[in-house]
């Protein structure tokens, strides 16, 4: 990995990643199907993004998504 690229296993890290502004700049599948997101990150804004993700409604969103799919599969 290049000191100004940022690369995520997490699809909704990089959905977070992409809509605010960083550019996709790869895709790579390993043998066991994980696809890799990798941006550029010209800026240094990784660490940025991670901390927003963590504290933003989208990553509230999507963890009670995660639970809802969870509880629907155990009925």
């Amino acid at each position: 990995m290049s000191d100004h690229q940022f690369e995520t296993t997490d699809l909704a890290l990089a959905a977070f990643c992409k809509s605010k502004g960083l550019v996709l700049a790869d895709l790579r599948k390993n043998d066991r199907g994980i696809v890799t997101f990798v941006f550029k990150d010209e800026k240094n804004l990784s660490k940025m993004m991670m901390i927003e993700y963590l504290n933003s409604d989208e990553r509230n969103f999507h963890e009670s998504l995660k639970a809802l799919k969870r509880l629907a599969s155990s009925i």
